[in-house]
C-alpha cells in the first residue's frame, strides 16, 4: 500500500508540476524528507532517481508559466547570490580536489540541491503556499518519526541508532530532523483547527524521541536551542505556557536516566570525555590547520578527508577521517571565501528575520511572524546541531533558509503595497494638487493612520 501510494503521489505531483510548479517544489522536498526508495527498498531501487523527474517537471513548469514567482531584492537577493557564489567556488575548487571521486559526487548532489533551493525562494510566495510546504515537509519527515519510534517499541531496541535511518548514519538523520521540528513547533502553535495543532503536537514528541533513540548530543543541543528561540521570540499565549510544560514533562519522561546522562557529557572535562567525543576535538583541530594551510580554495568539497590523517594530532593510522563539523566541511573543502558566501546564504535572512519579528506593528501578523521564528529557530538548531556533525549535503536546511528569504520577501511586498495604498490615502485626506477649501492637509503619518483605521472599519 506504501509503494502504491507513493506511486500516485508521484505521478500526481508531476502533473501538477507542469500546471502549477511550486506543487513541484513541495513535492521535491517532500520525497526528500519521506525517503521512500529507503521506507520500501524492497519495491524501489535507491538509484531510481525519481526525484530527479520532479525536478524536471518542476522547472519544465517553472518555464511553461514565464518564470512565476515574486521578485527577490535586497538582502534577501543578496543572499541568494551568495550561495550561488558559494557554488561557483566549489566548482573552481574541484579541479585540484584532494579526492576527485568524492569531489565529483558532491558536486553532482549539490548543484541540484541548490537549483531547487533557489527555486523554492522564488516559487513560495504566498503564505498559504510556505504553510503547505512546512506541512508536507512535518507529515513526510514525521512518518519517518514514527516509524523509528514503533520500530523501537516494538523491538526493544533502535534499528536506526546502530545501522542508521534514510541511508544516512544516526547523527546526520538527527540533523534532518532538527530543522523540521521548528516547523512542527509553528504548526503545533499557529494552526488554525485544534486537531490539526494535535498531529502537529504529536510528530514534534515523536521527533523529540527520535533524536533521543539516536543519542546525538549535538542535535539534543540542537533542539534544546531549538525550542528556546521558539519560547523567546514567540507571544506567551496561554497555548505556547502550556506546550512548554507539556514538552518539559514530556521530554523528562522520554528522555530517561541513560538520555541525560548522555547529553551532560557534553559539558564534561576534556580528560573526562568518552573517545568519540574526545576523538572529535582532535578532528576539528585538524580541519583548521588545512583550513590554514589552503585558505583560498580548499582541497575540493568533500576532498579534505584523505588528508584529515596527517593534520590530526599524533597522526591516524587511517586513509581518510570525517570532520564532523559543518564550517569546517566546507573551509577544508571550497576555502575561507565560499564559507563566507555560505554562511551569508543562511544568516542574512537571520538578522533580516530577528530585526523584523522585534517590530511590534508586525507582530500582529500570526502567521508571517510566526513562520519567521520557525526559520530563526530551525536555522539555530540545525547549525549548533552541524557542528558536531556535518549536514551539508541535507535538503532540510535549505529548505528552512529558503522560507525564511521567501517569507521576508512575502512581508516586503506587502509592505510596499500598504506604503503605495497609504500614499494614496495621503493625497486623498491631505488634499495634494486640489483646491478644495474644505479639505485639510494633514502629515503622512495622520494619513496613515486614517487609511489603518478606515481598513479596520470596513
Amino acid at each position: 500500500m506504501g509503494v502504491l501510494l507513493v506511486a500516485l503521489l508521484f505521478v500526481t505531483t508531476c502533473s501538477l508540476a507542469l500546471y502549477r510548479p511550486h506543487y513541484g517544489i513541495i513535492g521535491y522536498f517532500g520525497w526528500t524528507l519521506l525517503k521512500p526508495e529507503y521506507l520500501w527498498q524492497w519495491a524501489l531501487p535507491a538509484d531510481a532517481g525519481l526525484q530527479k523527474y520532479l525536478a524536471l517537471a518542476t522547472i519544465a513548469g517553472f518555464i511553461i508559466h514565464r518564470f512565476p514567482g515574486h521578485t527577490i531584492r535586497g538582502r534577501q537577493l543578496v543572499a541568494c547570490v551568495l550561495l550561488i557564489v558559494y557554488l561557483l567556488l566549489s566548482y573552481i575548487s574541484s579541479f585540484q580536489s584532494a579526492d576527485p571521486p568524492q569531489t565529483a559526487f558532491f558536486m553532482d548532489v549539490i548543484w541540484k540541491i541548490i537549483l531547487m533551493t533557489l527555486l523554492a525562494v522564488r516559487l513560495l510566495d504566498t503564505r498559504e503556499k510556505l504553510i503547505l510546504m512546512m506541512w508536507v515537509a512535518v507529515l513526510a519527515q514525521g512518518f519517518n518519526a514514527f516509524e523509528i519510534n514503533m520500530q523501537y517499541f516494538r523491538d526493544g531496541y533502535s534499528l536506526a541508532l546502530n545501522y542508521g535511518w534514510g541511508f544516512n548514519d544516526s547523527n546526520t538523520y538527527s540533523i534532518v530532523t532538527v530543522p523540521i521540528m521548528a516547523f512542527s513547533a509553528f504548526l503545533a502553535l499557529n494552526s488554525a483547527k485544534m486537531w490539526q495543532k494535535s498531529i502537529a503536537a504529536v510528530i514534534f514528541i515523536m521527533q523529540l524521541h527520535e533524536i533521543f533513540l539516536l543519542e546525538s548530543r549535538g542535535c539534543m543541543l540542537g533542539g534544546l536551542l531549538l525550542c528556546g528561540v521558539v519560547w523567546w521570540y514567540s507571544p506567551k499565549t496561554i497555548s505556547l505556557q502550556t506546550g512548554a510544560v507539556a514538552a518539559v514533562i514530556i521530554g523528562a519522561i522520554l528522555a530517561g536516566p541513560p538520555i541525560i546522562a548522555e547529553f551532560s557529557s557534553i559539558f564534561s572535562e576534556t580528560d573526562e570525555l568518552d573517545a568519540s567525543a574526545a576523538s572529535r576535538f582532535d578532528i576539528w583541530v585538524a580541519g583548521w590547520e588545512i583550513t590554514k594551510d589552503y585558505p583560498w580554495l580548499g582541497l575540493g568539497p568533500w576532498g579534505a578527508e584523505t588528508t584529515v590523517p596527517e593534520y590530526y594530532p599524533g597522526g591516524l593510522d587511517v586513509p581518510r577521517k570525517a570532520l564532523h563539523n559543518l564550517f569546517l566541511e566546507v573551509s577544508t573543502g571550497s576555502g575561507l571565501p565560499a564559507t563566507v558566501a555560505y554562511l551569508g546564504f543562511f544568516f542574512l535572512p537571520v538578522l533580516a528575520i530577528r530585526r523584523r519579528i522585534a517590530s511590534k506593528r508586525f507582530r500582529a501578523d500570526r502567521t508571517l511572524h510566526g513562520i519567521m521564528v520557525a526559520v530563526l529557530a530551525g536555522i539555530s538548531g540545525y547549525w549548533l546541531s552541524s557542528v558536531f556533525s556535518s549536514g551539508i549535503l541535507l535538503e532540510s536546511g535549505y529548505l528552512c533558509a529558503a522560507i525564511g528569504i521567501a517569507s521576508l520577501a512575502i512581508a516586503d511586498r506587502e509592505q510596499r503595497a500598504e506604503a503605495k495604498v497609504e500614499d494614496a490615502a495621503l493625497d486623498r485626506v491631505s488634499g495634494a494638487g486640489r483646491s478644495a477649501p474644505d479639505v485639510v492637509p494633514v502629515s503622512r503619518e495622520g494619513a496613515a493612520e486614517y487609511y489603518r483605521d478606515m481598513h479596520r472599519s470596513s
